[in-house]
């Protein structure tokens, strides 16, 4: 199925290049893996930001739990972390 969206990645937004995405259908919830080590949650929706998290120096990749809960990273020699994922109602503006 493609998704008729609006463009979401834009220069200005998002500087840095993306190394990887995903995608959870359930709650059109969009997950931006940068090479500046930051991660972006971004609402489908609209394509507003809802978090960004920076911990590392690079994140190389991401996947979402099957049930939605759970987005785990990987960061090169740093190696892999378990994020929470809040519904998307009760998710915080940044």
């Amino acid at each position: 199925m493609l998704l008729d969206l609006p463009p979401i990645h834009n220069q200005d937004q998002y500087p840095f290049a993306i190394n990887n995405v995903s995608y959870l259908e359930d709650q059109y919830l969009l997950a931006l893996a940068l090479v500046d080590g930051s991660i972006h949650l971004i609402d489908t929706n609209d394509g507003k930001l809802i978090q960004t998290i920076k911990e590392f120096d690079e994140v190389t990749s991401l996947a979402f739990s099957e049930d939605g809960n759970l987005l785990v990273s990987a960061h090169g020699k740093d190696g892999i972390a378990i994020w929470g994922v809040p519904p998307i109602d009760e998710q915080a503006l940044p």
